[in-house]
């Protein structure tokens, strides 16, 4: 993600809109002036994943940890600072190293085992189910949105 870039091409913008002033040309200006939106919001997308990662980078690997599993049946509103549970499953049928992560008494999901499925500077369940109880206590932290891949993220407490 090069903000950098972003910036210039906002700034070309800027001045191709500009040469336009006095003339007829209003789908021209139309588009250009969608352009000059649509690079402003990737403004802020990269602004936002990458002071995400900042947040994440404040913390040790070893205390954090990506939710899965979460979707349109969760109805907690996930927000930085959020408590959250975590509480091993050992009996789980699909993964013996399975936790279970609750926000306001519901199980919202579980933290990620797969390299696929989790974040890439959060541990895997595999990894924090021996440093945990059965059970610990937690806090939602962010977000993350890398280009139609989503990543929520929270760490031990």
């Amino acid at each position: 993600m090069n903000q950098p870039k972003l910036n210039e091409a906002l700034k070309k913008n800027e001045k191709a809109i500009n040469a336009f002033s006095g003339e007829n040309d209003d789908d021209n200006i139309e588009r250009f002036f969608f352009q000059k939106d649509s690079i402003e919001f990737y403004i802020g997308y990269v602004k936002k994943y990458l002071d995400n990662i900042e947040l994440l980078k404040k913390y040790d690997k070893n205390v954090l940890f990506t939710i899965t599993g979460t979707g349109p049946r969760v109805n907690v509103n996930l927000g930085l600072g959020l408590p959250l549970k975590l509480v091993k499953e050992p009996d789980n049928e699909f993964d013996s190293d399975a936790i279970a992560v609750y926000a306001e008494g519901k199980k919202i999901g579980y933290v990620a085992n797969k390299e696929y499925t989790k974040f890439e500077l959060t541990s895997s369940a595999s990894d924090l189910h021996d440093k945990i109880q059965d059970t610990a206590q937690a806090e939602y932290l962010c977000y993350l949105d890398k280009f139609l891949i989503q990543f929520h993220t929270g760490r031990i407490i």
